[in-house]
This record gives C-alpha cells, sequence and structure tokens, in this order.
C-alpha cells in the first residue's frame, strides 16, 4: 500500500516518530502517521495549523507491504482518549509494523506505523516533494 505522510522539512528524513502524544498514542510511545492518499494526509495536517504555516511543509510517500499492515476492524474512529489507548496498546502488543485505522475527518485509511518495529525497515520511502497547494487553500475568509 502506499502511504504518505506531510511534515516539516527537519523532520522528513527522521522516521522515528516524536513520542508526544496524539490521537492514537500516549505520551512516550512513539509512533508514525500516514495516510492512504497525499489529499487525506493534508485534511489530517489542516486541521492542526493555520493556513499560512502550508508553505513550510514536504510530504513524503512510501510503500508498505500489505502483508504487514493490521487492520484495526474500526469503521469510525473512537472518541479520544480510548483511541489513543487501541494505538498504544497495539504498539505495545507483538504483531505488524503497520495498523490500519479510519480517519475521523474523511471516510479514509490512516497508517500507523510503528518504527521501533523489525519490519520497520522493509518501508521504502521516497525523498521528500516541498508540498504544494493552491493559493486560494491559503486565503483566511
Amino acid at each position: 500500500m502506499r502511504v504518505f505522510r506531510i511534515t516539516k522539512p527537519k523532520w522528513a528524513g527522521k522516521l522515528n516518530g516524536s513520542g508526544i502524544p496524539a490521537r492514537w498514542n500516549k505520551a512516550g510511545r512513539r509512533m508514525l502517521y500516514t495516510s492512504s492518499s497525499l489529499a487525506s494526509a493534508l485534511l489530517e495536517i489542516l486541521v492542526h495549523i493555520k493556513r499560512d504555516q502550508v508553505p513550510d511543509y514536504v510530504w513524503l510517500a512510501a510503500e508498505v507491504p500489505d502483508h504487514l499492515i493490521e487492520s484495526s476492524g474500526l469503521t469510525e474512529a473512537p472518541p479520544d482518549p480510548y483511541s489513543a489507548e487501541i494505538g498504544t496498546r497495539w504498539l505495545e502488543t507483538p504483531g505488524k509494523v503497520a495498523f490500519g485505522v479510519t480517519s475521523v475527518i474523511v471516510p479514509e485509511q490512516n497508517i500507523l506505523l510503528n518504527p521501533d518495529h523489525i519490519d520497520f525497515i522493509k518501508i521504502r520511502w521516497d525523498d521528500p516533494v516541498k508540498l504544494k497547494v493552491d493559493p486560494r487553500l491559503l486565503q483566511i475568509p
């Protein structure tokens, strides 16, 4: 499966996760968030930043072998903090390197990656590309 990640340029080469708590992980648990399309990755970023920050980002694509992805089986994302409990439990349980969860924003898949998993090296990342969006998106009404 092709996955997409949007990040600041300084973090593009650091594929280890920050451990900062987020929707699917508790504090101290490292996880990389990716999406099933570049468009859904952009939507996931836009809900967390100011529009004028968009030009400061890059995107990366990666190929995650399908047999290394575990499905959460969820049809909709559970509320916080329960989602962080699910994701953290997945990180702590031996299994696959990738975990498919539903997006809260649109009915698409987000793929969570465990950078500490032995199979993480099997994920092939493309070089970062400067994120370019229609300037009208950046206009604040």
